[in-house]
């Protein structure tokens, strides 16, 4: 197989976190890829910010350069790995490959999900690939299985725990009765979360994950800035044992989903959702991600795993690179569906208002709540002092009217402060 072994050249650019478990899978496992693939991946150019950094790999045998011109300029480079991160310069150093006629593979999510559809026509345009596997989910292969293994499907919906700093804490605050502030603490201190939490607690990078997807499933570009995401910095250990005693476990959702009905739109949107103890997502535990697809030819169909980490990251960067040199450049056909505004959708609730004990007060709540057209499905009011949760969950109804409720409620003298409402995924 090595005498018949067709050489691929890369050139990478960053050495991070991600360039670096590139340079180690290759120096590995590049005998098991010849083997397995008759394709021979050697790294010949990497392209830094700073020469002087100190590197967890030996950089001896390559070329290591501050000039990207080293690499896009390098006719024998015919695979470019960015591993930056960021906007710029890596779209601009994206674009230039591909007018070159050089296959890119990326794990840029955030790139992906703002200009994708341009660098995607570039790609078609210049007869090259542009591959991005590892922008969402990590190892866990869901936008291959999207490309390619469902292609015949018309995909009606996709959910998942995309962010795995989030689930860590949430898996963490469920199993162990943690506080939302300890259980990040313990992220950090464990690599899971960065010391500014904030895109990954505030569902920021899950919005980028959901929005790459739905570009995928239902041919249309979305800007990931306009998608509605809520964050978890609200879930308290409290909300996590009362949805259970209903059921459900407290998990933060990526949702992307056809317009029900014969109506145009997606229905797009991240948020905390109280998910059914028996459906899989609600097992998913830990730094683990999984994503759950529906097609008409499939049915439901999970994809779970490792959604983070050097080796997993690099592990779908190199099947990419494989992957670019196999097949012909794809030509996407993109749409312009809109995002279907969340204050027309309908959900059931899990409500939790604290308020002060003293007869009248459920009246007063039920009242403002029933003149909203929203109906209590469960009600639990368990014992305390001055201040006790009185906790609801309720039917159906237009998120529109739940929000004005929901304000309504917050400015009772007889409501505390710290009143959550989270929606229900039927």
């Amino acid at each position: 197989m090595e005498g018949n072994a067709k050489t691929i050249t890369v050139g990478l650019f960053g050495l991070g976190t991600v360039g670096t478990g590139v340079v180690k899978v290759l120096e590995k496992r590049s005998g098991l890829i010849r083997n397995r693939l008759g394709y021979d991946v050697r790294l010949k150019t990497i392209c830094v910010r700073n020469l002087d950094r100190a590197r967890e790999v030996n950089t001896a045998k390559y070329k290591v350069t501050t000039n990207s011109e080293h690499i896009l300029n390098d006719p024998e480079i015919n695979v470019v790995v960015e591993a930056m991160g960021g906007i710029e310069p890596a779209r601009s150093y994206i674009k230039e490959a591909l007018e070159k006629g050089k296959h890119v593979v990326t794990a840029n999510k955030a790139l992906i999900s703002k200009h994708g559809q341009e660098l995607f026509e570039l790609a078609a345009k210049n007869g090259v690939n542009l591959a991005f596997e590892a922008s969402v989910c990590s190892s866990i292969p869901i936008i291959k299985g999207i490309r390619e293994s469902f292609v015949a499907n018309s995909i009606s919906s996709i959910s998942g725990i995309v962010n795995g700093t989030t689930n860590f804490i949430l898996t963490k605050m469920t199993s162990e009765g943690r506080s939302y502030e300890s259980a990040l603490e313990e992220a950090q201190q464990k690599g899971f979360a960065e010391a500014d939490p904030s895109f990954d607690v505030g569902g920021k990078d899950a919005a980028q994950k959901i929005a790459i997807l739905a570009m995928l499933a239902f041919n249309t570009a979305v800007d990931p800035d306009t998608v509605y995401t809520e964050g978890i910095q609200d879930v308290t250990a409290e909300d996590i044992r009362f949805a259970g005693n209903w059921g459900y476990v407290i998990k933060l959702i990526a949702l992307a989903k056809k317009a029900d009905g014969n109506g145009e739109g997606i229905d797009m949107r991240v948020h905390p959702m109280l998910i059914a103890k028996k459906h899989p997502l609600a097992s998913v535990e830990g730094e683990l991600n999984a994503v759950y697809l529906n097609g008409d030819l499939v049915d439901g169909q999970m994809f779970y795993g490792k959604g983070a980490g050097q080796l997993p990251t690099a592990s779908a960067v190199i099947s990419d690179v494989i992957d670019v040199m196999k097949s012909v450049a794809v030509v996407r056909n993109f749409n312009s569906l809109p995002l279907i505004d969340i204050n027309d959708l309908e959900f059931s609730y899990y409500l939790k208002i604290p308020v002060i004990d003293r007869p009248g007060v459920l009246y007063r709540i039920a009242k403002i709540l029933a003149t909203n057209g929203i109906s209590v499905a469960e009600l639990l009011q368990p014992g305390g002092k001055e201040s006790v949760p009185l906790i609801i969950k309720t039917h159906r109804a237009k998120e529109r009217m739940m929000r004005h409720a929901f304000n309504e409620l917050n400015k009772l003298a007889v409501v505390k402060k710290g009143a959550v409402m989270i929606r229900i995924q039927d």
